[in-house]
């Protein structure tokens, strides 16, 4: 059951709630028989669970409620890990009017592996190791990781070939959220010592925001309207914040987070996060300019975290929620304009999935 509720307190102006009734009306038209959006389809990457293949990855293509598997595996996992997937193109622009996709895995031989552009294409090992119990994030061409050793902040550019060593030292266990992948690349990290939201652009800048991270957690960071957004788990309270780190402010918008979760952000007007909430562990969502959140009833995996995509575009806009159920760990997805979605794939109970789609990412 879907409940638009009312935050239990507010720590900045957000008075327009009617933007968040925007984004609950999609759930409430679909359930009266709107259309669901068949546009370019939506690429995801998860971490295959059960008995007997507990470390595999697998990609597939997601539309309208069906899913076509791509024909080549990836590299089994590491442990305590999960994959990241960014589309580069979609439609006309790209080959054989297919979506294409780069994707990263830090895989069981230590070093993080790369996919670029169209499922039929081959998985390279890049040779760069990864720190234990970290994730990869992708956007285009980037790939930002924990390196192995120095827990560095490190990128490669998979298709120039770049690598940038930032020596920046990142808290332990925790990964970083990368985006502007077509360009200079902009990172959002939780840095050793301090536990403070970082920023580095990939011209060498960096930015320290004060604001301090839920050890454990990762901050996810996204571009809109020219300012860049970084949602995280606050130190202490863990609630979910949304720092605009191009002008220094943020909101507070007092909703908890579950313990080890961390949450996802996209473009969407403002912005739109999905996260996991404390107590429930239901799938929340809350968008910029709004008073409440929107609690989708869906239940997550303890320690899992949910993955967020915008597809299509106008008046065909929605979107889409990638997330492990808790208790059955299916993949579910959860869309605005189809309600949840579960596709009856297992995940490793330690990975969370993500997605990617519809709209290609900046």
């Amino acid at each position: 059951m879907t409940r638009l509720v009312t935050s239990p307190k507010r720590f900045a102006s957000t008075a327009a709630a009617g933007a968040l009734i925007a984004l609950v009306c999609c759930i409430t038209a679909n359930a009266a028989g709107a259309a669901i959006y068949e546009g370019p389809p939506a690429g995801l990457i998860y971490h295959e669970g059960g008995t007997s293949h507990t470390q595999n990855v697998h990609t597939a293509e997601y539309n309208n409620q069906s899913w076509g598997f791509f024909p080549n595996k990836p590299p089994i996992s590491g442990a305590n890990t999960s994959p990241s997937i960014s589309m580069v193109c979609s439609g006309a622009s790209c080959i054989e009017g297919e979506g294409a996709y780069t994707a990263a895995v830090n895989a069981s031989s230590g070093t993080v592996w790369f996919h670029s552009w169209v499922p039929s294409s081959n998985w390279s090992d890049s040779g760069l190791g990864y720190a234990p119990n970290t994730s990869p994030s992708v956007s285009g061409l980037w790939t930002a990781f924990q390196a192995a050793g120095s827990d560095h902040l490190y990128l490669a550019n998979f298709g120039s070939g770049s690598r940038i060593d930032t020596d920046l030292q990142m808290s332990p266990e925790t990964s970083p959220s990368v985006t502007n992948g077509h360009e200079t690349p902009y990172v959002a990290f939780s840095a050793a010592g301090s536990d403070h939201l970082l920023l580095y652009i990939g011209n060498g800048t960096r930015i320290d925001t004060g604001q301090g991270i839920a050890p454990g957690t990762s901050p996810s960071l996204v571009e809109t309207n020219g300012n860049f957004y970084a949602a995280f788990a606050a130190l202490g309270s863990n609630d979910l914040v949304i720092w605009d780190i191009s002008t220094g402010t943020g909101v507070n918008t007092g909703l908890q987070m579950a313990s080890g979760s961390s949450p996802s952000i996209i473009k969407w007007g403002g912005y739109l996060v999905a996260f996991s909430a404390a107590g429930s562990g239901h799938l929340g969502l809350y968008q910029s300019g709004t008073s409440g959140w929107l609690d989708t009833g869906q239940g997550m995996q303890a320690g899992s975290s949910a993955s967020l995509t915008q597809r299509g575009e106008g008046s065909q806009a929605h979107w889409d929620a990638a997330f492990q159920a808790a208790g059955s760990h299916h993949l579910l997805t959860y869309s605005s304009s189809a309600g949840a979605t579960d596709a009856g794939e297992i995940l490793g109970e330690h990975s969370s999935p993500s997605i990617s789609g519809g709209v290609p990412e900046e």
